[in-house]
């Protein structure tokens, strides 16, 4: 159950994301309704690989590159009030509320709360967190979902590793786990940056435009 709510948050997150391929630049929709001048994105999860009884149990990030700061801060306050719109999408019922987070970026916002998902008949409640920030024309949204305890402390753990990081060289290889760290790649989490016990559970190529060098 766990699992298939993670890949239902993850799945709309992604295609909320994905922009028309003939478009140069394009706008956004659910969670970044009325935004424009997305021109890059990338995301990468991360899965436990075993139960993990306390803390996080799965983790999503997508990093968005917008043409201009205004529009990168059109898209971080479009967050706001898009979130709990679009997690209904994915079959899902609860409330996220606003929750206190340490300065990331130039801008940040975070959502915490419970959310009851239902398949087969079968009720399962989920912690939730989801932090939003950017930093300079880069928006990352952070999605984490956890047992026992709130996972936002965790979450937020990660998206201060990350907040500093910039685009690479389109040439920068692989780093020593095997993920890509070229272009936008480098602004996501590595194993390095998460705790122990996950592993990488997808990549998505970049969906549109060239990652800064």
């Amino acid at each position: 159950m766990m699992r298939r709510m993670l890949l239902s948050v993850g799945s709309v997150l992604a295609l909320l994301l994905s922009p028309a391929p003939t478009q140069a630049q394009t706008d956004g929709t659910g969670i970044l309704a009325g935004t424009h001048g997305m021109t890059g994105a990338v995301d990468r999860s991360f899965s436990p690989t075993g139960g993990r009884f306390v803390g996080l149990n799965s983790i999503h990030f997508v990093v968005i590159e917008f043409d201009t700061i205004d529009h990168a801060k059109e898209a971080t306050l479009a967050l706001t009030s898009n979130i709990a719109n679009a997690l209904p999408a994915v079959g899902t019922s609860g409330a996220l509320r606003p929750a206190s987070i340490r300065e990331l970026g130039d801008q940040a916002i975070a959502r915490a709360g419970t959310l009851t998902s239902t398949s087969n008949g079968t009720t399962t409640e989920s912690m939730i967190a989801i932090i939003g920030y950017r930093s300079g024309r880069f928006v990352s949204i952070c999605y984490g979902e956890g047992k026992i305890t709130d996972p936002l402390s965790e979450l937020a753990e990660i998206a201060e590793k990350l907040v500093d990081r910039t685009p690479k060289s389109k040439d920068a290889p692989l780093n020593s786990d095997g993920l890509r760290q070229d272009g936008l790649w480098n602004m996501l989490p590595t194993l390095s940056d998460i705790p122990e016990g996950f592993v990488v559970d997808d990549e998505a190529a970049p969906r549109q435009g060239t990652p800064t060098p």
